[in-house]
């Protein structure tokens, strides 16, 4: 026999009429009708009225005698309703929320507030069955959705049809209704009784903690309250001390309210002036239990009302939410399940402070009694088993952790004031990234609730203005070290009420929480007997060249001690210009005898390595006309028509090393990926000194050597269809960059390709000096004179005459990055006492 709540029939259920009498008590004999038999002359001569009459009387005796039976029989009667799977009825209301009649607030925890959810039809299977997956398992009682009573649905969820009540809005009838059914039903079972919407979240815990401290013993009427709008103000029929509480949020009564108030909801309902449920709910209470809405300002912060009109579709890191017990509205459902998320991990982040709380105790304990003659013994905190490491917790908290006592084992801060100056990142000065504004608006937040925790019983208050300046850094082993300045404004309300701004320095940690390692199994791959592994990809490096021979030799030497000696998968693709169409719009003879030495040149060195190498594929195209790096390259990817030819662009200053090219066809995948290594770029051995080199001669990878150009475009792995997908390069750029920024762009607007970005130490960038050159388009009213740099590391050479100024803004943005590292030149400077006079000197007013 399977019990089945009669306020939840679906229309899946199939209902038979009961063939016999059963012989289970629970089972009721079919409605049985009984006609006499009478003459047909005698029914034909009778009068069609009195044919009426006898049809109604004989259908009367009928029931009449089939209760007589049951009667005597069973001892009762009720319809039957009876299932294929013969189910059982259930009409008891503690059944249907799963409740225990023996458990009451004195003798249960689990008893404090009972919950009435108003709901509709049309989102029993969605805003109902969301709450009930996420806040309503926790909460500290029960919880029944409340529907019409024509309403069904075959989700598992405590559903109670009103009898009578429609889903019409403003559900009036409904919402008094369900204040009469948990009177009737949970009166002495529960201290607080709720009405909600189903568009409301409610935050269990937060509401356990503020109903705690209520006494339900006396007439309570919790909520946001209101008198109504502007448009409504003096239609409610509200007195001049009379108020509601607004139900969206939600309304709290105590159990002394429901019980004075739910006998007269018939009254209430007769008697009402508005069409508003709420207003007449708080009506009724205000007549029959003499309390209003609760006058307090804190309600609309505790039972928070979005205005937006994305309701918690954005930014759930809010002061708001975080100190609110019920959210609303809700309209999408699916947001429930996001809210319970979030919420759930504050829990756990919470825990995990007391956690940590707990092991710095133990750890403090175990150090002031280290010199005792029995010292305190630190238990093992950390169970490899399950993968969790606590002992790290118990450390000292010190500021002085990341000290060092050399400068290179100094942790050094970062300085934030509006902008974040840094001597870890590219750029020394950028805007704060969201994660680092993030995490001290959590460090604020969580000091001022700390200092704010009794101020209600000190009489004072401190609240938070600003953040002047802050230092930031990151202690290995330790966590994060913050310094900060704080502007706030403290508020005295009780005594002699004062409020005056002051300004805090605050010294805090963040320490490291625990550490969860997990293993996860390795997935098997069934392989085919016969399957035979593809070789690997052939690369074809496209290299653009226009002079520069003996930065050739190196290049040449290293592609074949990494590729020809090791006998790769590549070809090498040079695309050839003449110098003299590089320097000059007018070739003398000279330059063109030049020309011609360097081509002979590029091709005997070419020749060389193919008799050494006679399986080298190597080959030389020559471009026409001035050097533009994407007409070259472009001209490169050409002679690969193949649509999986992997090309990798490159130039002739990059040295690389044997982990290249495993790397390039890893990150690179036909028709979904495009690889643009960030490569590692060496600083100007003038200034930083020359950098290190392992045994190969590739240069080591270090802070003071170099960096690496993460705004560096020009390095690239692509397969052939992949670039012709996006247009390939464009031509029309000319002078040096911005061609690749273009390309770039392009693979990102692809719906198709997604671009991998990652450093690359297997690319390095050797140090040349870079040449710069700006010539504005000509016009009628420009000038034709050239703007001149000061700096003469920039070397002007006429690479076009169409350079533009982001061109050479970007080419000057390089040339400055690659003098030093930041710590290289900060030395410079403090040891220099001129340049610290010279930039005070810049500091002082003019008089």
């Amino acid at each position: 026999m399977v019990s089945v709540n009669p306020y939840r029939f679906s229309p899946d259920d199939v209902l038979v009429q009961c063939p016999k009498i059963l012989e289970d008590k629970y089972s009721t004999p079919s409605v049985i009708v009984l006609f006499t038999s009478t003459d047909s002359k005698k029914n034909s001569k009778m009068p069609s009225w009195t044919q009426t009459r006898t049809f109604f009387i004989g259908i009367f005796a009928g029931f009449f005698i089939s209760f007589l039976i049951k009667k005597s029989i069973f001892g009762s009667f009720s319809f039957c309703i009876r299932t294929e799977n013969n189910v059982r009825i259930v009409e008891d209301p503690f059944d249907i929320v799963g409740a225990d009649r023996g458990m009451f607030p004195h003798n249960s925890d689990k008893n404090l507030v009972f919950i009435g959810v108003m709901t509709a039809q049309q989102y029993l299977d969605t805003r109902a069955v969301a709450a009930y997956e996420t806040y309503a398992k926790q909460i500290p009682g029960k919880i029944a959705f409340f529907t019409s009573e024509s309403s069904v649905t075959s989700s598992n969820i405590p559903v109670v049809r009103l009898k009578g009540v429609d889903d019409t809005y403003p559900p009036q009838k409904k919402s008094f209704m369900m204040i009469k059914y948990m009177h009737d039903h949970f009166l002495n079972h529960f201290e607080f009784f709720m009405r909600a919407d189903d568009d409301v979240f409610i935050r269990p815990d937060l509401l356990e903690n503020f109903l705690r401290s209520v006494n339900s013993s006396k007439h309570q009427f919790i909520g946001q309250a209101g008198r109504g709008n502007s448009e409504e103000f003096g239609r409610l029929s509200l007195l001049d001390y009379e108020n509601f509480c607004m139900g969206g949020p939600g309304v709290i009564l105590s159990q002394a309210t429901l019980a004075v108030v739910a006998p007269h909801v018939g009254d209430c309902l007769r008697n009402v002036h508005t069409t508003h449920e709420d207003v007449e709910l708080g009506r009724c209470v205000q007549r029959y239990a003499g309390v209003s809405c609760t006058w307090s300002y804190e309600m609309q912060r505790i039972l928070y009302h979005d205005r937006s009109q994305d309701s918690f579709g954005g930014k759930l890191k809010q002061p708001e939410l975080h100190r609110a017990i019920t959210l609303h509205p809700v309209k999408n459902h699916t947001f429930m399940y996001r809210l319970h998320h979030y919420f759930q991990t504050l829990q756990v982040v919470s825990l995990e402070t007391k956690l940590l709380q707990l092991v710095r105790e133990l750890g403090a304990l175990h150090r002031n009694t280290a010199a005792a003659s029995h010292p305190l013994r630190l238990p093992n905190l950390d169970d490899a088993r399950h993968g969790v490491f606590l002992s790290h917790l118990g450390r000292e908290a010190s500021l002085q952790a990341g000290a060092g006592r050399h400068e290179t084992t100094v942790q050094a801060y970062q300085l934030v004031s509006k902008l974040l100056f840094s001597l870890d990142t590219a750029n020394p000065k950028q805007r704060l990234p969201s994660y680092f504004n993030e995490s001290l608006a959590d460090v604020i937040a969580y000091t001022m609730h700390t200092i704010n925790l009794a101020s209600s019983k000190r009489g004072r208050e401190l609240e938070y203005r600003n953040l002047l300046y802050s230092y930031v850094r990151h202690a290995p082993g330790t966590g994060m070290q913050l310094v900060l300045d704080l502007l706030l404004l403290y508020k005295r309300f009780r005594g002699n009420k004062m409020t005056i701004p002051v300004r805090r320095h605050g010294y805090f940690q963040v320490p490291f929480g625990p550490l969860y390692v997990r293993e996860l199994p390795v997935p098997t791959k069934d392989v085919a007997v016969d399957h035979i592994p593809q070789p690997a990809a052939v690369v074809h490096f496209l290299l653009p060249l226009a002079g520069r021979i003996e930065t050739l030799t190196r290049f040449l030497a290293n592609y074949e001690r990494v590729v020809l000696m090791q006998h790769e998968r590549a070809t090498l693709t040079i695309i050839l210009y003449r110098e003299e169409q590089r320097r000059s719009d007018t070739p003398s003879l000279d330059h063109g005898q030049a020309a011609t030495d360097a081509e002979s040149d590029v091709q005997s060195r070419v020749r060389r390595l193919t008799l050494k190498y006679p399986a080298a594929l190597i080959s030389i195209v020559h471009g026409e006309g001035e050097f533009q790096r994407a007409q070259a390259l472009q001209l490169g990817a050409q002679q690969w028509p193949a649509q999986d030819a992997l090309l990798f662009c490159v130039d002739v200053d990059m040295s690389f090393t044997s982990d290249l090219l495993p790397r390039l066809r890893l990150h690179t995948k036909l028709n979904a990926q495009v690889y643009f290594p960030i490569v590692f770029s060496e600083f100007d051995p003038s200034v930083a000194g020359a950098p290190p080199h392992d045994e190969r001669g590739h240069t080591v990878v270090t802070e003071e050597s170099g960096y690496f150009r993460s705004f560096g475009f020009g390095i690239m792995s692509v397969y052939q269809s992949d670039l012709m997908a996006v247009g390939g390069f464009n031509t029309s750029i000319r002078g040096w960059g911005g061609e690749d920024v273009d390309l770039y762009e392009k693979f990102v607007a692809s719906k198709n390709l997604r671009v991998f970005r990652s450093s690359e130490p297997a690319l390095v960038h050797v140090y040349h000096p870079p040449a710069c050159d700006y010539r504005p388009v000509k016009d009628n009213s420009a000038s034709n004179e050239s703007p001149s740099l000061s700096d003469d590391r920039l070397k002007k050479t006429a690479l076009s005459a169409g350079t533009q100024e982001s061109q050479w803004s970007m080419c000057a943005g390089s040339v400055y990055s690659t003098h030093a590292s930041k710590r290289v030149l900060s030395r410079r400077l403090l040891d220099d006492p001129s340049v610290l006079r010279y930039f005070a000197a810049r500091r002082r007013p003019l008089t």
